[in-house]
């Protein structure tokens, strides 16, 4: 079975920069957490595979505001692992983050 590698990509300036014997930022919570099974997922050869989302942070869960992604299969398997999520990093409500995935298989 076929596990995938998420790579994280660009933050748009709302996460904040972790410094030593603070808690993982939010980006270093979702890089450890987001490993999808790709095995059933063709991903296209030619062009890089990618997920963008929007989303806020309400209680420790996740609500997509928006997902955009190469195929419909990929941004499904994404919608559904970050709405299984249980985040444990500080957040505040009234924040919107966009985080950009690239998706390889490994």
């Amino acid at each position: 079975m076929a596990k995938g590698i998420i790579l994280l990509g660009m933050v748009f300036g709302l996460i904040t920069t972790a410094f030593a014997g603070e808690a993982p930022t939010l980006a270093q919570e979702l890089n450890k957490k987001i490993i999808v099974d790709l095995s059933d997922i063709q991903l296209d050869q030619e062009k890089k595979n990618m997920v963008v989302t929007r989303f806020k942070v309400v209680d420790g869960c996740i609500e997509i505001i928006a997902l955009e992604g190469t195929s419909e299969a990929l941004k499904e398997v994404f919608r559904k692992k970050l709405q299984s999520l249980k985040i444990e990093t500080e957040c505040a409500d009234c924040e919107t983050y966009v985080f950009h995935f690239l998706v390889e298989k490994e």
